[in-house]
């Protein structure tokens, strides 16, 4: 089932295949984030394709954090994304 999945919509379960051409990849996570340990496997599947250009777990923030202003990593993020536009895209 999961081999047929859209690499788009489900990119950790993307081939290796997939993964090569796939463009360079920042991903964000943090420390209690429900997803954090397949996006760590994730980020080394992607190193092994040389496809990670960045990978980021805030400490203490859960999955979404960055939509509460109020959690302290937030404002954090958000200069963070600033960098990695200013490093990678701009």
């Amino acid at each position: 089932m999961w081999a047929d999945c859209d690499p788009i919509l489900f990119p950790t379960e993307a081939k290796d295949e997939v993964l090569a051409k796939l463009p360079p990849i920042i991903q964000i996570c943090s420390e209690f984030d429900y997803f954090l340990y397949s996006q760590r496997e994730f980020a080394e599947r992607l190193k092994k394709h040389n496809k990670l250009l960045e990978h980021i777990e805030y400490p203490g923030g859960s999955h979404g954090f960055y939509f509460y202003l109020h959690y302290k990593q937030a404002p954090q993020f958000y200069k963070d994304i600033n960098k990695c536009l200013d490093a990678y895209v701009r």
